[in-house]
């Protein structure tokens, strides 16, 4: 990218990529609000992640 870009645009696609890859299919982001939120049209909220998340499945993954 070199310095020829925008902050706030990397800074909104990071955000919006974190939202796309929680762990819980229920808190992501459909392809819809996705576009809308990069392309200004949505505020992007904040990432929300549950790390019990990661322990559930982990301890799911060793039981079976």
């Amino acid at each position: 990218m070199g310095s020829d870009f925008d902050e706030e645009e990397v800074i909104t696609m990071v955000k919006v990529a974190l939202l796309c890859i929680n762990p819980a299919p229920a808190l992501r982001p459909t392809m819809s609000e996705v576009v809308s939120m990069l392309e200004g049209r949505t505020p992007v909220c904040e990432s929300v992640m549950n790390p019990s998340m990661y322990s559930d499945e982990l301890r799911l993954a060793s039981l079976r």
